[in-house]
């Protein structure tokens, strides 16, 4: 049962991680609906956008990454949704570095729940796709408990808070 998304006429909506491919996509979803669209991008060294090329006159561009807090306070102000996409995204990265994923995505994660927190946001929508690599039984039996995962699966998963 999927929703077809609703009108987002003159909603504000930040859309993280956005020249990712499924946020690009989104972004332009979310634009084709009227929804005023801010799309935050970690900024590369050569300043292109991966997905983002045939809308970025479209949309907002704010470059910044989402674990500085200070560029979430800043992108959240008016923002009614928010949409959190931004995460390590290169599986074999993640796998060689799992430390700095984590840090990446938990913090990232935490940043836009405290700027939606301070500003009062209604509605926060997170996705991720993550793949986990299983080194230590006793995290093995963690996630076993809270849900269980085969190890090495990749998981899709999307929470909405």
């Amino acid at each position: 049962n999927r929703e077809p998304m609703k009108d987002y006429s003159g909603l504000n909506v930040l859309v993280t991680g956005a020249d990712g491919f499924v946020a690009s996509h989104l972004c332009e979803n979310l634009h084709e609906k009227n929804a005023n669209v801010t799309g935050l991008l970690r900024r590369n060294s050569a300043g292109l956008f991966k997905n983002l090329d045939r809308i970025k006159d479209k949309i907002m561009i704010k470059w910044g990454d989402a674990q500085d807090p200070s560029i979430l306070y800043e992108v959240t102000k008016n923002t009614d949704i928010i949409f959190h996409l931004a995460a390590q995204s290169h599986v074999g990265h993640s796998l060689y570095n799992p430390h700095e994923t984590v840090t990446n995505d938990v913090i990232s994660t935490l940043n836009v729940l405290e700027a939606s927190k301070k500003h009062n946001i209604k509605k926060v929508i997170f996705a991720s796709r993550v793949v986990l690599v299983i080194r230590s039984s006793c995290i093995v039996k963690f996630l076993t408990l809270t849900r269980p995962v085969p190890v090495g699966v990749n998981v899709n998963v999307g929470v909405e808070i």
